[in-house]
């Protein structure tokens, strides 16, 4: 039977047995004869309003909604909860969770289920709990022909959401795009949309792309009061600014993030900040500058984790440009002890840092040929395009320096390097 075709009594009834109560116990409680309450779980008996608040009190789940007046305050809250998801207010969205989850006591009604399950199904993404994830994914897929249009939105975003987790970022733009399509205006709006699409678009090294929809959801983020996706915009488009060779539009939207930071008195926000001022000066061959913006961001960011590691490797490399090559290798061996395989990337990482104490040693041919086989190609199916131009630049200096006949050579590492350049530049504008 249809939940919104249950009587009270039926959706009384259901609850009890969800708890595990007997009919005779509860009515004891409620100080009701067994056969008052028998009768109104057979729909024989009217239950009054009084009556239901206490039989809600008494099975602990007074949050639990009956009727549709009572349903639709409830979806609202559930709504609500999605939003303070998204703005990453983690231990308010625990306790939130912790109060919704009673709807999971009434399994009969299954639109509320459904949107609390994938709700939660975001949290647990968020928190990368991903094996927990999973199972949800997997059980509303069976479910997905069901969905109505708001179930199916949060659907795709989660799938696009693990699977981007998962750095199968093709897949998980295909899910974002069908989120995306949807006629769902009252849910998250066009900058959330896009945001997520241009996180793709950046990890698959179309820089372009990315900057395309990042600069439509700063058009359309007027009215966009959450703090979170309005800083990382800014702060994706600063890096892709810094990718294609734009510093200063960079610089300007670092300043505002900077702003933003200290505003929310965000030590992650002033963290992730200062490393990328680190990067834009690093790619205006600001060397110290930068190494100055690198070692001030250690002091806001947790050792170890991807934030940190960076800031390692991009530290390593201005001292590899400034020739400071014992201590780039020494601090490349201490990024490598601190990768953990819990780091998205961790293998990228232990490539990234090895090529860096190469390139350090590059009279070596081993060093030459690591950089030439594994660290370049690597880095290209990686998509990570925007490193392998700068290390595609050092071989091909390199060879030039030695002034014998590697022409061969160095025409294939620009024909490479162009290519990469040609795709973060031009990657196309959907």
């Amino acid at each position: 039977m249809e939940y919104g075709k249950l009587t009270i009594g039926d959706k009384i009834k259901s609850l009890r047995i969800a708890k595990g109560v007997a009919q005779e116990d509860l009515a004891h409680n409620l100080m009701q004869h067994a056969s008052t309450l028998s009768r109104i779980e057979r729909g024989v008996l009217e239950c009054p309003n009084e009556l239901l608040y206490e039989i809600k009190k008494a099975l602990n789940v007074e949050g639990l909604p009956f009727n549709e007046s009572e349903r639709q305050a409830f979806r609202d809250k559930l709504y609500d909860w999605g939003n303070v998801i998204s703005e990453r207010e983690i231990d308010e969205a625990k306790k939130i969770q912790l109060k919704l989850s009673v709807i999971t006591y009434l399994p009969a009604d299954k639109e509320l289920n459904m949107l609390y399950g994938l709700l939660n199904c975001r949290l647990l993404l968020v928190l990368n709990e991903l094996d927990e994830a999973t199972q949800i994914i997997d059980a509303m897929e069976a479910a997905a022909s069901e969905m109505d249009t708001i179930c199916l939105y949060y659907h795709y975003r989660n799938c696009g959401t693990w699977h981007y987790k998962n750095a199968q970022y093709d897949i998980a733009l295909g899910f974002y795009t069908k989120a995306f399509d949807l006629p769902a205006r009252e849910l998250a709006n066009r900058v959330t949309r896009y945001y997520a699409i241009a996180c793709c678009y950046f990890r698959m090294g179309l820089v372009s792309r990315c900057i395309t929809f990042l600069e439509r959801a700063r058009e359309e983020g007027s009215d966009d009061h959450n703090t979170f996706h309005e800083y990382y915009v800014d702060w994706l488009l600063a890096i892709s600014y810094i990718y294609t060779d734009k510093l200063q539009r960079a610089k300007v939207l670092l300043e505002k993030c900077k702003k933003t930071a200290r505003r929310d008195n965000n030590r992650k926000y002033m963290g992730d900040y200062l490393v990328n001022m680190g990067l834009m000066y690093r790619k205006a061959k600001k060397w110290p500058l930068a190494l100055d913006y690198l070692d001030d961001a250690f002091n806001y960011l947790t050792k170890g984790d991807e934030s940190y590691i960076d800031v390692i490797y991009e530290k390593c490399y201005c001292l590899l440009e400034m020739d400071y090559f014992s201590a780039c290798i020494e601090l490349a061996d201490e990024g490598k002890k601190l990768v953990d395989e819990k780091i998205v990337g961790y293998k990228d990482y232990l490539t990234l840092f090895e090529a860096i104490k190469c390139l350090a040693s590059l009279n070596h041919s081993d060093s030459v040929k690591y950089i030439e086989t594994v660290a370049i190609p690597h880095l290209i199916e990686k998509k990570c395009l925007w490193i392998a131009v700068d290390y595609c630049a050092l071989i091909i200096e390199y060879y030039t320096n030695k002034k014998s006949r590697h022409n061969g050579v160095i025409s294939r590492f620009k024909a490479i390097a162009f290519d990469a350049y040609k795709i973060l530049h031009e990657g196309g504008v959907l």
